[in-house]
């Protein structure tokens, strides 16, 4: 166990040292990667659909914000849709600008959970995302997961119907209405947003609680909930669930979720300690749970729990002899202030 805390602090202390490096090329990857499967699945417009392109755009946004990759990967798919129709080149756009204007109001720093979740549908483990996104993100992840899977269906869509759209006006107008049908009355799209959602909000609120072991029980808990709600929302909604890949992909979340938590969250509920103190306005009760860190178990096999306490005692009966001399100190200061200004005021006279 030693060696494995040592081994993931080293990987916190390397990422931190070289963290102005690291992130460009991070950006990069994610950036070129996400554009070649666009280009990939839809490539029907080709002043993009090249490799040159892809690799400018991406070092490009290696030194941009994250939220740039995703506006470029909404103009990739737009430019590519506007190739094979226009009409629903407009209607993606309008919907991505909505998207847009509720992600950057409620989850602006949250641009891995919109770009990684049509990445894990490819990779045919969906179910792998909600967990971890309820452990690293916030409440509205839930928001960029479902806008993630959105943009999956919609390069989904585009990539089944490249060859069935033409010039003709009735033609437009009838793959203009297979467009609205497929993507707004997708029951499928829908189960997943659904059960995503749920997931996420349900392991964020359990992870936040002040009790021991909470992204543990988060974990089980989310893991739980996302196969019932899928199981349940699947024959309601009339919706196609591949079941092996439900709890195929929800075991591969509860594996990522359980290195996540190693990794952000790793601590030691047996050394919990609770604090109580006061200022003039507020009683403040605190939870102190010990990371688990470099070093760690030789310090609890040195301190055992008898000295520990021993030691605890001691600090404590300093501390209170330490205040208690002080208030001391400070009754003496007022009991002699009487007698030091008569003392002024008979010298005065």
């Amino acid at each position: 166990m030693t060696e494995i805390i040592l081994a993931r602090d080293r990987v916190r202390e390397f990422y931190s040292q070289y963290e102005i490096y690291l992130t460009p090329v991070l950006r990069f990857l994610l950036a070129f990667i996400t554009y070649t499967l666009i280009n990939t699945n839809i490539g029907t417009f080709e002043p993009i659909n090249n490799i040159v392109v892809v690799f400018m755009t991406s070092l490009a946004n290696a030194f941009m914000p994250s939220n740039a990759i995703l506006l470029f990967t909404a103009a990739f798919i737009v430019l590519h849709l506007y190739k094979v129709s226009l009409e629903c080149a407009a209607i993606v756009l309008v919907v991505f600008l909505v998207l847009f204007l509720v992600y950057f109001h409620f989850s602006p720093k949250d641009s891995l959970g919109v770009l990684l979740t049509p990445l894990a549908f490819i990779l045919k483990v969906p179910f792998a995302v909600p967990i971890s996104a309820g452990l690293a993100g916030n409440i509205f992840s839930c928001i960029s997961v479902s806008c993630g899977v959105f943009v999956y269906y919609v390069v989904r869509f585009a990539k089944e119907n490249t060859f069935s759209f033409n010039g003709d006006i009735e033609a437009a107008a009838t793959d203009l209405r297979e467009f609205l049908n497929t993507m707004l009355g997708n029951k499928t799209m829908l189960s997943y947003m659904l059960t995503f959602s749920a997931t996420i909000i349900i392991v964020y609120l359990i992870r936040r609680l002040s009790i021991d072991y909470s992204w543990i029980i988060a974990i089980v808990v989310g893991a739980i909930v996302e196969i019932l709600t899928m199981l349940l929302l699947g024959p309601m909604l009339g919706a196609d669930i591949n079941l092996g890949g439900l709890f195929i992909g929800t075991l591969v979340g509860v594996l990522l979720s359980f290195v996540l938590n190693f990794m952000l969250f790793s601590v030691d509920y047996s050394k919990t300690e609770y604090l109580q103190f006061e200022d003039e306005e507020y009683y403040y009760y605190v939870k102190a749970v010990p990371k688990i860190k470099e070093g760690y178990e030789d310090e609890v096999e040195v301190e055992s729990p008898k000295n520990r306490h021993h030691s605890s005692k001691s600090a404590t009966s300093k501390k209170h002899s330490r205040m208690s001399d002080e208030y001391d100190d400070e009754d003496e200061v007022w009991d002699d202030y009487p007698e030091t200004q008569a003392g002024e005021s008979g010298s005065r006279k």
